[in-house]
């Protein structure tokens, strides 16, 4: 029997059915020895992985890296960017808003009066705006970090940026910092982008950074933290304002009276200004 489908206008089409398939008149040879011997090899490698196909990182691990980077979010909320900001605004002043930055240096190894008996040394590549040749570089630094010396602190101390609040590598110069977040005012942010051409930039000039592309995410994370950190700091400093001009003048002073309308000035105003030239 075969399948009828009724169409518009009272057409009908009908498909007949196929005729059955007819079975062998001899049934198929049993597998040779070396058939056996074949199929029995293959299957040791069915469950095996195929090392060319793509790799996924599991669900725990992407819950590991956001709880990573809560806790990393946390930190320079809390404890990092409250403790780099009477360091930033010093560095402020004594720079004339980062104009003299190579005139600082960063702090000794071990500052005078530190006990600390634990301690480490940190191995942080700086991208770094070169006045001599104004351009961008990239210097290797080494820094000794303990608990009276943060790494963060040492590093805004120097007039640099780092990319995370415990072991931050690479670490940026902050008019790098500065000329990038007045960029962005100006154009759409595009942070690859202007990563790929600052790879680009360095490669050409010599320098190689450890990984490809591995500026993009850690610069992105820095400059970040950094307008946050200068946000803050300006906010401060306006509040600070606002409560001693409020102590100085409790009550709002009054506005000065607005000019008169042309119309209303006198017929010999004219005559008068032009007498009193």
């Amino acid at each position: 029997m075969g399948l009828s489908y009724f169409m518009e206008h009272g057409q009908t089409l009908v498909q007949p059915s196929l005729p059955p398939l007819r079975l062998p008149a001899h049934p198929a040879p049993p597998p040779s020895p070396a058939d056996r011997a074949a199929e029995e090899r293959a299957q040791k490698f069915v469950h095996d992985p195929d090392i060319t196909a793509p790799t996924y990182e599991p669900l725990q691990d992407s819950t590991k890296y956001r709880r990573k980077r809560a806790e990393q979010w946390a930190r320079w909320q809390t404890e990092t960017i409250p403790l780099i900001l009477p360091h930033f605004a010093r560095v402020l002043h004594l720079t004339k808003s980062l104009h003299l930055v190579d005139d600082l240096e960063l702090p000794p190894p071990r500052p005078s009066d530190c006990t600390c008996i634990e301690f480490k040394t940190h191995s942080i590549v700086v991208v770094r705006f070169s006045r001599l040749t104004i351009s961008i570089e990239i210097e290797d630094i080494n820094l000794r970090a303990c608990k009276c010396a943060p790494l963060s602190v040492q590093l805004v101390q120097g007039g640099l940026f780092g990319c995370a609040p415990v072991a931050p590598s690479p670490a940026v110069d902050m008019r790098v910092l500065e000329f990038t977040q007045n960029l962005f005012l100006h154009i759409a942010p595009n942070n690859t982008a202007f990563c790929a051409t600052l790879e680009g930039v360095l490669a050409a000039m010599g320098f190689q950074l450890e990984h490809q592309n591995s500026l993009r995410r850690r610069f992105g994370n820095t400059l970040r933290w950094y307008t946050h950190a200068y946000n803050r700091l300006k906010d401060k400093y306006t509040r600070v304002i606002e409560v001693a001009r409020e102590a100085i003048h409790p009550e709002p002073l009054s506005a000065p009276p607005a000019p008169q309308p042309p119309h209303s000035l006198p017929h010999s105003a004219p005559h008068q200004l032009l007498e009193v030239e």
